[in-house]
């Protein structure tokens, strides 16, 4: 009875969404030409989150010559099937290739609207980013839609808003870099780190601050690693550490593909001019092992 169960339910189910959710695997893992080999014939078919990958591959040149015109096609067609991150994609593109022409705007706001009826996170905040300048209050509201829909990116567009503002608003920058610091994102950590540091919206916090700035780290955010070298130095407390210190920048340094000639390099040299030869090769090496 089970075997004929399964059976029935791998017939039930049609077999091009069974291949095209493999193909879509494929594609996100950066099998491209195997994957657009299913999705093509899948998105001329009508599937919709074919489509939506094709416009995908089009628009950004995975496994096909970029094709604004092509990757438009085809968000529209997934778009008009109710994919609402197509929706979000087709206004998206939209926007910047009609440079702002009313008749483009409104296309892509009519998509917005359907995409956060749809509850889509991405959607509101590209509402928001279309609002902030002519109406803040609305732009904010979408902002915190957004960041509460799972989209931490929103809490950091929000912030320097809120920082802008004043000390009375400044702690609003902490709640919602808080929130998306909650969620795993790296770079809210970094910037609530920053405000923890120097006391901006609340008390100062040094412990937190390291903490926040360790956590991004783990996260392999290379950002965070120059900033928690030069804080674990200028920062009188329990990390103090000159050579873990400058072994962070380091590591933080070559993650990026500074080859010490950018502005991480530039970070990284301050920090070990004080370090004896010796002490940077150990900093080197314990990079080395991160």
């Amino acid at each position: 009875m089970r075997v004929f169960l399964l059976v029935f339910w791998f017939l039930a189910t049609p077999l091009h969404a069974q291949t095209v959710d493999a193909a879509s695997r494929a594609f996100f893992s950066g099998q491209y030409a195997e994957a657009l080999a299913v999705l093509t014939p899948a998105a001329e078919a009508g599937n919709a989150q074919a489509q939506a990958l094709l416009g995908m591959a089009y628009e950004n040149g995975l496994g096909v010559p970029p094709d604004s015109a092509a990757a438009q096609k085809w968000y529209q067609r997934a778009a008009q099937a109710g994919d609402a991150p197509a929706q979000v994609a087709l206004a998206q593109l939209l926007l910047g290739q009609g440079g702002g022409t009313p008749d483009s705007t409104e296309q892509a706001v009519n998509w917005l609207a359907q995409a956060m009826a749809a509850g889509q996170a991405d959607a509101f905040l590209l509402r928001a980013r279309m609002l902030q300048q002519d109406l803040p209050a609305l732009a904010e509201t979408y902002f915190i839609t957004a960041l509460e829909l799972g989209q931490p990116m929103a809490a950091r567009e929000l912030a320097p808003l809120y920082l802008a503002q004043g000390p009375e608003a400044q702690a609003k920058a902490r709640q919602v870099l808080s929130r998306a610091a909650s969620m795993g994102d790296a770079p809210a950590m970094l910037d609530l780190a920053q405000l923890y540091l120097t006391g901006v919206g609340g008390a100062a916090d040094a412990a937190a601050d390291f903490t926040l700035l360790q956590e991004a780290v783990n996260l392999g955010y290379p950002p965070a690693a120059i900033s928690l070298g030069e804080m674990m130095q200028s920062t009188p407390g329990y990390w103090a550490d000159p050579v873990l210190a400058q072994a962070y920048c380091l590591w933080g340094q070559a993650q990026s593909g500074d080859d010490g000639t950018g502005a991480f390099g530039a970070r990284c040299a301050a920090l070990g001019a004080g370090l004896s030869a010796e002490q940077i090769a150990q900093a080197q090496a314990m990079a080395n092992r991160f």
